[in-house]
This record gives C-alpha cells, sequence and structure tokens, in this order.
C-alpha cells in the first residue's frame, strides 16, 4: 500500500505516469514540463483562453515560468533507481514492480530487465555483424574513389600543361608568321617607295625645265619688238620646233593609244585609268603594285603547317580544319569546320 501512495504522489495527473522533468505552477501544483506545456498549447489555440492549472483551475494573464520541481525531481530519480525491475515490451519501457502490478503498465507483457538487456545485445549483435562487412565495403569503396579522384587530378595535371604548351606553340608560330608577313610587307613598301621617289624625282626636274621654258615662251609672246622675237626664234629654233614635233608626235600617240585604251576598256582591263592620265596629258611611268596574291598564299601557307601541327598533336582527324581564300575579301582567311 505503501508502494501504490508513494507512486500516486509522483505521478503526473495530465499523463498519470511517473513524473518525467517535473515542473511546478505559481500555485503549487506539479506537471511534467512536456504534459503542461501540451496542455497550454491545447487551450490557447483551441478554447481561446489564458492558460490555467489543470488540477485548480487558477488562470493566469500569460505562460509562467515553468521552475523546475527540484525535490520533487530528486524524489522521482530515486524512487524509480531503486525499484527498476522490469522492461515492458508493450511500451519499451524500464518500470518498477507498482507499475507492473497496479500502474499504467498493468497487464502488459513484461520481462526482468537483465533477460531483455540480453535479448536487445544479441539483436545489437545480429546488427553489428551486418554493418561491419557494410563497413568495409564502404571503406574500400571511398579508398576506390580517392583513387580515382588522384587519377583525375594527374590527367588534368596532364591536360593542362599539354594544352598550354599546345597554345605556347600555336602563339610563338604565329608571331613568327606575323613577323615574317610583316618583314615581307614592309620591304615591298621600301622597294616600291624607292621606285616612286626616283620617278618623283625625274618628274620634279622635268616639270623645273618644263616652268623655264614657259616662262621664256611667255616673255617672248610679251615683246613688242618683231625683230627680237624672230631673231629668238632662229637661234632656239631647234628646240621650239623640237616641242611642237614632241607635241604633235604626242597627239598622234594619244589617237593610236586611244583606240587601244578603248579596246582594253571593252575587255575590263585598266585602260580606263591610262585613259584619264593620257586626256590629263600626264605620262606617268608604269609601277607595280604591293604582291597581294604571294602575301596571301605565305599567310596560308603559314596557317596549312600550324593547324597540321595541331591536328597531329591533338589526333582530332574526325574534325578537320579547313581554309580558303576568298578574292572577294581582297585574300582574307576563312576557315570552316
Amino acid at each position: 500500500m505503501a508502494a501504490a501512495d508513494l507512486r500516486a504522489e509522483l505521478s503526473c495527473s495530465i499523463c498519470l505516469s511517473i513524473y518525467t522533468d517535473p515542473v511546478s505552477l505559481p500555485c503549487g501544483h506539479n506537471f511534467c514540463r512536456v504534459c503542461i506545456g501540451k496542455t497550454w498549447d491545447t487551450q490557447v489555440d483551441t478554447f481561446r483562453e489564458n492558460p490555467s492549472c489543470p488540477e485548480c483551475r487558477q488562470r493566469f494573464k500569460r505562460k509562467p515560468e515553468l521552475a523546475t520541481a527540484w525535490k520533487l525531481r530528486g524524489l522521482v530519480e530515486g524512487h524509480c533507481q531503486s525499484v527498476l525491475e522490469y522492461h515492458c515490451c508493450e511500451d519499451s519501457a524500464c518500470i518498477c514492480a507498482s507499475c507492473c502490478l497496479a500502474g499504467g503498465h498493468r497487464g502488459h507483457r513484461v520481462e526482468l530487465l537483465s533477460e531483455a538487456s540480453e535479448k536487445k545485445k544479441e539483436k545489437l549483435r545480429k546488427v553489428l555483424e551486418k554493418l561491419s562487412p557494410e563497413r568495409e565495403e564502404t571503406e574500400r569503396g571511398a579508398q576506390r574513389l580517392q583513387e580515382r579522384r588522384r587519377e583525375v587530378a594527374e590527367v588534368a595535371a596532364s591536360e593542362t600543361e599539354r594544352v598550354t604548351a599546345l597554345f605556347r606553340g600555336i602563339r610563338e608560330e604565329l608571331e613568327a608568321l606575323e613577323k615574317r608577313l610583316l618583314s615581307d610587307i614592309s620591304r615591298q613598301k621600301e622597294e616600291l617607295s624607292l621606285t616612286l621617289t626616283e620617278l618623283i624625282q625625274q618628274l620634279e626636274i622635268k616639270k623645273d625645265e618644263l616652268s623655264r621654258k614657259i616662262r621664256h615662251i611667255e616673255e617672248l609672246c610679251n615683246m613688242a619688238d618683231p625683230l627680237t622675237v624672230l631673231q629668238e626664234q632662229e637661234s632656239h629654233g631647234a628646240a621650239f620646233c623640237g616641242a611642237e614635233g614632241a607635241d604633235t608626235e604626242g597627239r598622234e600617240r594619244e589617237g593610236t593609244e586611244g583606240a587601244d585604251n578603248e579596246g582594253r576598256e571593252r575587255e575590263g582591263t585598266e585602260g580606263a585609268d591610262n585613259e584619264g592620265r593620257e586626256r590629263e596629258g600626264i605620262k606617268v611611268p608604269a609601277v607595280g603594285d604591293l604582291d597581294v596574291g604571294r602575301i596571301s598564299e605565305t599567310l596560308l601557307t603559314g596557317l596549312a603547317g600550324i593547324v597540321t601541327g595541331v591536328e597531329g598533336s591533338c589526333h582530332i582527324a574526325e574534325m578537320p580544319l579547313y581554309w580558303h581564300s576568298d578574292s572577294k575579301m581582297n585574300g582574307t582567311v576563312i576557315f570552316t569546320l
């Protein structure tokens, strides 16, 4: 009877079981911390009212602080530690004799703690037998993945080095090709510039000579004395006649070359340019242009060598790179896959 009375004193009026983490309300009543918390949540959510004590119904304006009932907690712990002898198989709980006979576990299948412990240990051993090989296999799998990760890192490092070296080589070859082409263009420009400079100097000399003759003839034209004009003509008649003859010859040649130029215009050649220059009465010596065709050929040959080297290094024969030169785009190089 004493055991039953003690159990009643140590039981929560909400869950009717031994206190778990007992707390005290301001009114003095004790409950499990979880039990009173759920009760108050239900009161607020369902009935829209302030929390109250389930025992005495005293209401609180707000939820009071739940103070741990240390003395009651000590009694519960002392009671349970001294009398826990059985294990409830249905509730999986360790209970005392009073709980087994008159408490909430009355009528449940129970067994001694030692027996329940051995049964649980046996189950744990079986679980351990299954987990140990699984852990070993997991460890081996992790080792394989680590090895694979090292292999991937090594391959990535090798490929990084290879690609870096490949592009470094491509840049060097492109720079060398660029220097060679620029050098060729510069050399052609210098040669043409030198030729044009010499021709310009010759034409400047001829222009000065013609200017001198023009001034002399203009002076004669402005003279009022016929005798002086005629005597000057006799002394320089050969020069004047030569000039007039050259002028006549130029007109005759102009007619012949005009017909020839007209034929070249029909053929789509450079007749228009020659006709314009001759129509102006200026004879400009023919001077070649930059050899763009040779420059483009050198460019294409160099690029072809670079691409061939890249294909050989990367083994990408299945993705050949083709190139051609478009005459309409002034030798522009076009790459296609």
